[in-house]
């Protein structure tokens, strides 16, 4: 009996200290105690060699599938509104070979749709492979046309800009017109500032401003070939900074609506100063023009009344929070500005016409010396300029109509 009962104490014994040993166990230990080998492989970081590197041209439309409905609203009566503006002496819409830069959201990727509805053939920039791929092969089967030329490129880089002139110059001998569109704020949205163009350049200024001056300098003897090209420009009034022109690069002050609001200026400035080179209409014309205020990624990012961290700001959509802005399929300003033969007959009619209260822009020492400065940092090489041209008297008044 005392044999017995030893033996149940000894065996309570050893179980409360396995228990408590058990419980000593630190959760790393118990981790590797229970650690089984995977039955795959984890993917490797090392990159492939042989993938693709840089501005490359996406297969979009030769890729898409039999049509089965459109996935766009279609705008027949706009369509319409775009052919009465096209003067009889001009080249039909279904000609015209135009480039949008930022073509995978917002502005960008409506003015895209509706000028393919319009007939024309359109180069669709953007920088994520995916979402190209996608809208590439969206827009062919809703609007049934293999007038699309999807083109990769990040316009953060100065070499991928010269290779995306390079891409577009092989396939396009002639181009129309041009949209400058795409645009960045808050050092690519993360609300901290950032360099690029080989380190050269804040972030925002060389997306925004840079970017357009050296494609645009690449993209010159397609214009001229077109014999009726147009480069528009998206700039905004809310472009600022004279006391900055000597800070492009953001080293003595930095946050990033001022990087936005300068970048517009700059790029308003040398706008202006092409104008006076090159503009030669209705052969060769340049303008700037605001899109319009919509519900899109860079107004949620900059927006003052934004709430929340920076790099949270952009992703908050219309049924998240109450807001003021449409969005962009309500606006037609970039798609009537590269089919619109107003702005094909004069050259040089510029957002700062209106209430923008900067000096600098027409001042012409401070466009020389900014124009100067961005042809050194981007190596762009312009042809010889033709001489100034005397600023149109009433473009304004008839484009603010139109």
């Amino acid at each position: 009996m005392a044999r017995g009962v030893q033996k149940c104490l000894r065996l309570a014994v050893a179980t409360v200290a396995l228990t408590a040993l058990t419980l000593l166990v630190s959760p790393k230990e118990a981790a590797i105690r229970n650690y089984s080998p995977p039955t795959t492989l984890p993917k490797s970081n090392i990159p492939d060699p042989n993938a693709p590197q840089g501005p490359l041209r996406i297969p979009g439309y030769e890729l898409r599938k039999a049509y089965a409905g459109a996935a766009w609203r279609r705008g027949p009566a706009l369509v319409e509104e775009a052919k009465r503006r096209v003067d009889p002496g001009m080249p039909p819409l279904e000609e015209r070979v135009f480039l949008v830069t930022g073509a995978t959201k917002g502005h960008g990727l409506e003015t895209t749709a509706r000028l393919l509805d319009a007939g024309c053939t359109v180069i669709m920039h953007g920088k994520i492979e995916g979402r190209l791929r996608k809208w590439a092969l969206d827009m062919g089967e809703a609007f049934e046309t293999d007038k699309i030329d999807p083109v990769l490129c990040d316009l953060s880089e100065s070499e991928e800009v010269e290779a995306l002139a390079n891409l577009i110059a092989e396939k396009h001998p002639r181009i129309h017109g041009i949209l400058h569109n795409a645009a960045t704020i808050d050092g690519k949205f993360t609300g901290k500032r950032k360099y690029t163009w080989n380190y050269k350049m804040e972030h925002t200024m060389a997306v925004n401003a840079i970017a357009p001056f050296q494609l645009t300098s690449l993209l010159m003897p397609q214009l001229n070939a077109a014999g009726s090209a147009r480069v528009m420009f998206s700039t905004s009034p809310t472009m600022s900074g004279d006391n900055y022109l000597d800070d492009i690069k953001c080293e003595r002050y930095w946050t990033g609506l001022h990087s936005y609001r300068l970048s517009k200026l700059c790029l308003e400035m040398v706008a202006k100063e092409m104008h006076l080179r090159y503009g030669n209409a209705p052969n060769l014309t340049f303008h700037s023009f605001h899109p319009g205020s919509a519900n899109t990624k860079l107004m949620r990012q900059g927006a003052a009344a934004g709430t929340g961290r920076k790099l949270q700001r952009n992703k908050k959509v219309p049924h998240d929070q109450p807001s003021y802005l449409p969005t962009p399929r309500s606006r037609k300003t970039s798609f009537f500005a590269m089919v619109d033969d107003v702005y094909q007959r004069q050259s040089g009619t510029f957002v700062s016409d209106g209430n923008v209260k900067s000096k600098a822009i027409d001042d012409d020492k401070a466009r020389a010396t900014l124009w100067e400065e961005f042809t050194e940092i981007s190596g762009a090489k312009w042809p010889e300029p033709h001489g100034s041209l005397p600023e149109p008297q009433d473009a304004t008044s008839e484009l603010l109509e139109a």
